[in-house]
């Protein structure tokens, strides 16, 4: 290489965050192309998890030469962890990102809300449908109704999601109630988020100056699951 040539670390494209779920086989590798050198030099794979850089969990492996994890989720891993990748170029320059793992400490999924749905539906107020709007948010709120809600947040997963919605309607069903999702703002009803819990599986966080219509939902996004989500967002919704 020329004199005087600057050499650059290797380049990446950030991997979405990626979902795995108590028993799953897991066999996933880097998008092709994740990571690329300017100077075209060979590039060499290293892998930790969380913010200390510690060693994989027991249950993962990861093989450098095709940039592959394998294992399986055992039931009682922590329902949100990260993944640290690192490619080296061979002038022993670095470059590494941080994958987000959502995994599930109980079968949310499977969760059974058939017995939810056998009651003819109810209102307080007889013949007085209502309808509220929700959204899930994108980042922590600017403003907080309960000073824990920006404690490690992070938004809720496309499979979370879709077990709020769930939730909903079941909730939907069995009380005059309609549930209508809008583009994350302060204008929503009820804006859901999770945040890292210390003893609890969730949370509603009402306005406290009473100048709003809006509730925050936060949901633990670390090993305080009690429940399955979908249940404890039913819990969350009768708050």
């Amino acid at each position: 290489m020329p004199s005087g040539t600057v050499i650059e670390p290797p380049v990446y494209t950030q991997t979405s965050p990626v979902v795995w779920l108590p028993g799953q086989q897991i066999s996933f590798s880097l998008p092709a192309g994740t990571f690329t050198d300017p100077q075209g030099e060979a590039l060499t794979y290293t892998a930790s998890c969380g913010t200390d850089f510690a060693s994989l969990p027991s249950w993962l492996t990861f093989d450098p030469a095709t940039q592959t994890f394998s294992g399986v989720v055992p039931v009682n891993e922590p329902a949100r962890f990260s993944l640290d990748l690192f490619a080296s170029n061979s002038s022993g320059l670095a470059t590494g990102e941080r994958v987000l793992v959502s995994t599930s400490i109980n079968p949310l999924i499977t969760a059974d809300l058939s017995p939810l749905v056998t009651e003819p539906a109810k209102s307080h107020l007889p013949n007085t449908p209502v309808t509220l709007t929700y959204s899930f948010m994108a980042t922590a709120p600017s403003t907080q109704f309960y000073s824990g809600e920006n404690n490690g947040f992070l938004p809720l997963t496309t499979a979370e999601q879709a077990l709020v919605k769930q939730a909903m309607s079941a909730f939907s069903a069995v009380a005059n109630v309609t549930f209508v999702q809008v583009a994350d703002s302060t204008a929503a009803n009820i804006r859901f988020g999770t945040d890292t819990a210390t003893a609890y599986s969730g949370y509603t966080a009402f306005d406290p100056t009473g100048q709003t219509d809006q509730t925050h939902v936060m949901l633990a996004n670390n090993a305080q699951e009690y429940a399955p989500l979908a249940f404890i967002v039913l819990h969350e919704l009768a708050n």
